[in-house]
């Protein structure tokens, strides 16, 4: 049978909420946290195949994604020993859930994990230059049907930033 791979597939942002607050108990310390939450319930599987076959077939269900909330706190601390708090140490974490429900996971279709990321960097305020070093370590271990998934997440950032007002 005559069969056809060209597809289209229509992916749609899902609506995002948040809120946040940041409070500043010492001139040089300011402590951040927000929420953020995310409805991933309308994802959809759709396809629709040029001629649909044995193997091809039109799909059109729902995933059964979650909605997640994600929580985030933060930290930045200016070190007033160095003129005009010119040096900022940052320190932050951040609960990140996935939206895929736990059916939808398996060894060849591991779309993420619940994760707890862990960062912190400096920078170095020069001016109206500003290089910053940050790190990122996330990791995440659900057992699903009697399988541990693991994930870990390393990331270096370098970022120079320059203030034009």
């Amino acid at each position: 049978q005559n069969e056809s791979s060209g597809q289209e597939i229509i992916l749609r942002n899902p609506a995002t909420y948040s809120v946040g607050m940041a409070y500043r108990p010492l001139s040089a310390l300011t402590l951040t946290g927000d929420w953020e939450g995310t409805d991933w319930r309308p994802m959809r599987v759709k396809a629709n195949f040029d001629q649909p076959g044995i193997l091809l077939q039109n799909q059109d269900f729902s995933a059964g994604w979650r909605f997640t909330n994600r929580l985030r706190f933060g930290s930045e601390y200016r070190w007033p020993l160095v003129r005009a708090g010119q040096l900022a140490f940052h320190f932050g974490y951040t609960w990140d859930p996935y939206a895929v429900p736990d059916s939808g996971i398996s060894v060849t279709n591991v779309i993420d994990v619940n994760r707890n990321v862990y960062t912190g960097g400096f920078s170095w305020a020069n001016g109206r230059w500003e290089p910053t070093v940050g790190f990122a370590y996330g990791t995440g271990s659900p057992e699903v049907n009697g399988v541990t998934y693991r994930r870990i997440d390393r990331l270096l950032s370098v970022a120079l930033q320059y203030r034009i007002l």
